[in-house]
């Protein structure tokens, strides 16, 4: 049996470029995308086990449920 050994693809890509004079990024066309990615990012709203139930019942009955739930909830 051949040894397999995980090698991080992107660490082996990037572990020799030099970051120390690298600066926060300006362009605002990148900040307004991160700006829109962290307004719609709910992750930070759902506890843990709220996210992994989520996962586990990921079905357009189960979808459609829990929007009516949340619909009802917040009416």
């Amino acid at each position: 049996m051949q040894d397999t050994k995980y090698t991080d693809i992107e660490y082996e890509r990037y572990k020799d470029f030099d970051f120390s004079g690298a600066k926060p990024i300006q362009n605002p066309k990148i900040l307004e995308a991160r700006a829109r990615k962290q307004a719609h990012d709910l992750s930070k709203f759902f506890d843990y086990d709220v996210i992994e139930a989520i996962k586990k019942h990921d079905n357009e009955h189960d979808r459609q449920r829990a929007n009516t739930i949340l619909r009802a909830l917040f009416t």
